[in-house]
Protein backbone atom coordinates (compact mmCIF):
# COMPACT_ATOMS: atom_id res chain seq x y z
CA UNK A 1 0.00 0.00 0.00
CA UNK A 2 1.06 3.62 -0.89
CA UNK A 3 1.80 5.86 2.05
CA UNK A 4 1.32 9.51 1.53
CA UNK A 5 3.50 11.84 0.94
CA UNK A 6 2.44 14.71 3.08
CA UNK A 7 0.72 13.69 5.85
CA UNK A 8 -3.70 14.40 6.34
CA UNK A 9 -6.06 15.22 8.76
CA UNK A 10 -8.13 12.26 8.33
CA UNK A 11 -5.02 10.04 8.45
CA UNK A 12 -4.40 11.78 11.97
CA UNK A 13 -7.91 11.22 12.61
CA UNK A 14 -7.91 7.78 11.81
CA UNK A 15 -4.82 7.15 13.25
CA UNK A 16 -5.45 8.52 16.88
CA UNK A 17 -9.19 6.47 16.44
CA UNK A 18 -7.85 2.83 15.09
CA UNK A 19 -5.36 2.65 17.81
CA UNK A 20 -7.50 3.37 20.47
CA UNK A 21 -10.54 1.75 20.01
CA UNK A 22 -12.52 -0.57 17.52
CA UNK A 23 -13.65 1.05 15.15
CA UNK A 24 -13.16 0.14 12.00
CA UNK A 25 -10.30 1.57 9.14
CA UNK A 26 -11.29 5.42 7.90
CA UNK A 27 -8.09 4.69 5.23
CA UNK A 28 -6.81 1.64 3.45
CA UNK A 29 -3.90 2.38 3.50
CA UNK A 30 -0.31 2.94 5.74
CA UNK A 31 -0.03 5.65 7.70
CA UNK A 32 2.35 8.75 7.08
CA UNK A 33 4.89 8.56 9.91
CA UNK A 34 3.77 12.43 10.56
CA UNK A 35 0.44 11.12 10.73
CA UNK A 36 1.05 8.40 13.77
CA UNK A 37 2.44 11.47 14.94
CA UNK A 38 0.10 14.11 14.90
CA UNK A 39 -2.55 11.40 16.59
CA UNK A 40 -1.27 12.29 19.97
CA UNK A 41 -2.47 15.40 19.41
CA UNK A 42 -6.14 13.64 18.29
CA UNK A 43 -6.33 10.92 21.41
CA UNK A 44 -8.09 13.52 23.76
CA UNK A 45 -10.55 14.12 21.65
CA UNK A 46 -11.02 10.41 20.86
CA UNK A 47 -11.63 10.55 24.49
CA UNK A 48 -14.36 13.40 24.61
CA UNK A 49 -15.96 10.58 21.68
CA UNK A 50 -15.81 7.53 23.66
CA UNK A 51 -17.14 9.33 27.40
CA UNK A 52 -19.78 10.92 25.56
CA UNK A 53 -20.76 7.27 24.31
CA UNK A 54 -20.21 5.28 27.68
CA UNK A 55 -22.32 8.69 29.58
CA UNK A 56 -25.05 7.78 27.29
CA UNK A 57 -24.81 4.49 27.76
CA UNK A 58 -24.66 4.67 31.66
CA UNK A 59 -27.43 7.26 31.59
CA UNK A 60 -29.99 4.92 29.63
CA UNK A 61 -29.30 2.08 31.47
CA UNK A 62 -29.55 3.62 35.03
CA UNK A 63 -33.46 4.09 33.98
CA UNK A 64 -34.33 1.08 33.46
CA UNK A 65 -31.58 -1.31 35.57
CA UNK A 66 -30.37 -0.88 39.15
CA UNK A 67 -26.89 1.13 39.30
CA UNK A 68 -24.43 -1.37 40.20
CA UNK A 69 -25.91 -3.33 36.66
CA UNK A 70 -25.36 -0.48 35.12
CA UNK A 71 -22.23 -0.07 36.21
CA UNK A 72 -21.20 -3.35 35.10
CA UNK A 73 -22.82 -3.21 31.84
CA UNK A 74 -21.05 0.18 31.38
CA UNK A 75 -17.97 -1.02 31.88
CA UNK A 76 -17.94 -3.95 29.99
CA UNK A 77 -19.22 -1.63 27.01
CA UNK A 78 -15.98 0.41 28.12
CA UNK A 79 -13.80 -2.64 27.27
CA UNK A 80 -15.51 -3.42 23.62
CA UNK A 81 -15.47 -0.46 22.23
CA UNK A 82 -11.44 0.03 23.28
CA UNK A 83 -11.04 -3.67 22.36
CA UNK A 84 -9.71 -3.75 25.68
CA UNK A 85 -6.31 -2.60 24.32
CA UNK A 86 -5.82 -0.61 26.92
CA UNK A 87 -6.42 -2.76 29.71
CA UNK A 88 -3.94 -5.28 28.23
CA UNK A 89 -1.27 -2.92 28.57
CA UNK A 90 -2.02 -2.78 32.25
CA UNK A 91 -2.03 -6.43 32.61
CA UNK A 92 1.46 -6.36 30.82
CA UNK A 93 2.67 -3.78 32.74
CA UNK A 94 2.05 -5.52 36.16
CA UNK A 95 3.68 -8.77 34.94
CA UNK A 96 6.70 -7.24 33.17
CA UNK A 97 7.34 -4.58 35.80
CA UNK A 98 6.69 -6.73 38.85
CA UNK A 99 7.68 -10.19 37.75
CA UNK A 100 10.98 -9.76 35.99
CA UNK A 101 14.72 -9.30 37.59
CA UNK A 102 16.37 -7.62 34.52
CA UNK A 103 15.74 -4.63 32.13
CA UNK A 104 15.83 -7.44 29.08
CA UNK A 105 13.57 -10.06 31.79
CA UNK A 106 11.28 -7.49 32.36
CA UNK A 107 10.83 -6.26 27.98
CA UNK A 108 10.78 -9.85 27.12
CA UNK A 109 8.17 -10.46 29.78
CA UNK A 110 5.81 -7.51 28.63
CA UNK A 111 5.69 -8.62 25.21
CA UNK A 112 4.50 -12.39 25.89
CA UNK A 113 0.33 -12.47 25.25
CA UNK A 114 0.38 -14.85 28.42
CA UNK A 115 -0.88 -13.26 31.30
CA UNK A 116 0.62 -13.80 34.84
CA UNK A 117 -0.17 -13.77 38.54
CA UNK A 118 0.39 -10.00 39.17
CA UNK A 119 -0.72 -9.41 35.16
CA UNK A 120 -4.32 -11.34 37.21
CA UNK A 121 -4.33 -9.53 40.24
CA UNK A 122 -3.36 -5.88 38.59
CA UNK A 123 -6.50 -6.36 36.48
CA UNK A 124 -8.85 -7.91 38.76
CA UNK A 125 -8.17 -4.90 41.24
CA UNK A 126 -8.31 -2.04 38.34
CA UNK A 127 -11.58 -3.64 37.33
CA UNK A 128 -13.32 -3.72 41.18
CA UNK A 129 -12.31 -0.51 41.58
CA UNK A 130 -13.58 1.25 37.92
CA UNK A 131 -16.95 -0.92 38.83
CA UNK A 132 -17.18 0.84 42.52
CA UNK A 133 -16.66 4.03 41.28
CA UNK A 134 -18.87 3.83 38.34
CA UNK A 135 -21.66 2.40 40.66
CA UNK A 136 -21.50 5.80 42.72
CA UNK A 137 -21.14 8.50 40.67
CA UNK A 138 -23.68 11.25 40.77
CA UNK A 139 -22.63 12.95 37.08
CA UNK A 140 -21.50 9.69 35.39
CA UNK A 141 -22.42 11.34 31.41
CA UNK A 142 -19.87 14.24 32.73
CA UNK A 143 -17.59 12.21 34.92
CA UNK A 144 -16.97 9.88 31.97
CA UNK A 145 -16.16 12.34 29.05
CA UNK A 146 -13.44 13.66 31.49
CA UNK A 147 -12.27 10.62 32.67
CA UNK A 148 -11.83 9.24 29.37
CA UNK A 149 -10.39 12.20 27.88
CA UNK A 150 -7.93 13.29 30.61
CA UNK A 151 -6.96 9.46 30.40
CA UNK A 152 -5.64 10.04 26.96
CA UNK A 153 -4.04 13.27 27.57
CA UNK A 154 -1.67 11.21 29.92
CA UNK A 155 -1.13 8.96 27.76
CA UNK A 156 -0.28 11.61 24.44
CA UNK A 157 1.76 13.90 27.18
CA UNK A 158 3.65 10.70 28.64
CA UNK A 159 4.85 9.86 25.09
CA UNK A 160 6.60 13.28 24.44
CA UNK A 161 7.86 13.69 27.65
CA UNK A 162 9.64 10.22 28.31
CA UNK A 163 12.06 8.04 26.27
CA UNK A 164 10.71 4.74 24.59
CA UNK A 165 12.08 1.70 25.87
CA UNK A 166 12.07 -0.38 22.97
CA UNK A 167 14.63 0.58 19.64
CA UNK A 168 11.88 -0.33 17.64
CA UNK A 169 8.17 -0.48 17.47
CA UNK A 170 5.03 1.98 16.75
CA UNK A 171 6.00 3.73 19.76
CA UNK A 172 9.19 4.82 18.43
CA UNK A 173 8.13 6.03 15.44
CA UNK A 174 5.23 8.12 17.33
CA UNK A 175 7.54 9.77 19.48
CA UNK A 176 10.10 10.49 16.58
CA UNK A 177 7.20 12.88 15.21
CA UNK A 178 5.03 14.32 17.90
CA UNK A 179 6.13 17.17 19.70
CA UNK A 180 5.11 19.16 22.27
CA UNK A 181 3.06 21.49 19.93
CA UNK A 182 1.33 17.89 19.65
CA UNK A 183 0.64 18.35 23.45
CA UNK A 184 -0.83 21.96 23.27
CA UNK A 185 -3.07 21.01 20.89
CA UNK A 186 -4.42 18.20 23.40
CA UNK A 187 -4.53 20.21 25.75
CA UNK A 188 -7.30 22.69 24.33
CA UNK A 189 -9.54 19.77 24.40
CA UNK A 190 -8.32 19.38 28.29
CA UNK A 191 -9.12 22.52 29.70
CA UNK A 192 -12.40 22.82 28.14
CA UNK A 193 -14.08 19.02 28.72
CA UNK A 194 -12.71 20.91 32.20
CA UNK A 195 -13.68 23.77 32.83
CA UNK A 196 -17.05 23.13 31.28
CA UNK A 197 -18.02 20.20 33.41
CA UNK A 198 -16.26 21.26 36.55
CA UNK A 199 -15.10 24.76 36.78
CA UNK A 200 -12.15 25.22 38.92
CA UNK A 201 -12.29 21.84 40.80
CA UNK A 202 -11.25 20.22 37.10
CA UNK A 203 -7.93 21.50 38.25
CA UNK A 204 -7.48 18.77 40.87
CA UNK A 205 -8.44 16.01 38.49
CA UNK A 206 -6.09 17.87 36.14
CA UNK A 207 -3.32 17.73 38.82
CA UNK A 208 -3.96 14.21 40.27
CA UNK A 209 -3.77 12.92 36.84
CA UNK A 210 -0.06 14.55 36.02
CA UNK A 211 0.78 13.26 39.57
CA UNK A 212 0.06 9.62 38.68
CA UNK A 213 1.25 9.82 35.11
CA UNK A 214 4.52 11.36 36.43
CA UNK A 215 4.71 8.63 39.06
CA UNK A 216 4.08 5.66 36.92
CA UNK A 217 6.47 7.16 34.43
CA UNK A 218 9.24 7.37 36.52
CA UNK A 219 8.63 3.56 37.82
CA UNK A 220 8.73 2.46 34.29
CA UNK A 221 12.44 4.49 34.04
CA UNK A 222 13.24 2.66 36.78
CA UNK A 223 12.77 -0.74 35.41
CA UNK A 224 12.49 -0.71 32.06
CA UNK A 225 14.42 2.38 31.10
CA UNK A 226 11.65 4.40 29.29
CA UNK A 227 8.17 3.30 28.77
CA UNK A 228 6.47 0.96 25.44
CA UNK A 229 2.90 0.92 24.38
CA UNK A 230 1.81 -1.02 27.07
CA UNK A 231 2.79 1.26 29.38
CA UNK A 232 1.01 3.93 27.61
CA UNK A 233 -2.32 2.10 27.67
CA UNK A 234 -1.65 1.71 31.83
CA UNK A 235 -1.64 5.18 32.60
CA UNK A 236 -4.83 5.71 30.32
CA UNK A 237 -6.34 2.70 32.24
CA UNK A 238 -4.73 4.25 35.79
CA UNK A 239 -5.50 7.97 34.65
CA UNK A 240 -9.18 6.93 34.19
CA UNK A 241 -9.48 5.25 37.40
CA UNK A 242 -8.09 8.11 39.25
CA UNK A 243 -9.50 10.47 37.88
CA UNK A 244 -12.91 8.61 38.84
CA UNK A 245 -12.06 8.51 42.30
CA UNK A 246 -11.38 12.27 42.53
CA UNK A 247 -14.73 12.98 40.92
CA UNK A 248 -16.13 10.53 43.73
CA UNK A 249 -14.19 12.16 46.32
CA UNK A 250 -14.75 15.59 45.36
CA UNK A 251 -18.09 15.97 42.65
CA UNK A 252 -17.83 18.49 40.00
CA UNK A 253 -19.00 21.97 40.97
CA UNK A 254 -20.60 22.95 38.04
CA UNK A 255 -23.08 20.32 37.90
Amino acid sequence: MEIPETPTLIGSFAAALQFSTIAPPLVKRLFANQELGNAVAVLPYIGIVLGALLGAAFTGLALVVPPQVAAALTLGLWLLLTGALHFDGWLDSCDGLFGGYTVARRLEIMRDSRVGAFGVAGGGALLLLKFTLLSTLSVPFASLIMAATLGRWAMSVALVAFPYARKQGLGTTMKAHANWLHIAIANVAVLAVLWGFAGLTGLVYLGAASLLMLAFSGLCLRKINGLTGDSYGAICELTEAVVLLCIVALPPTLI
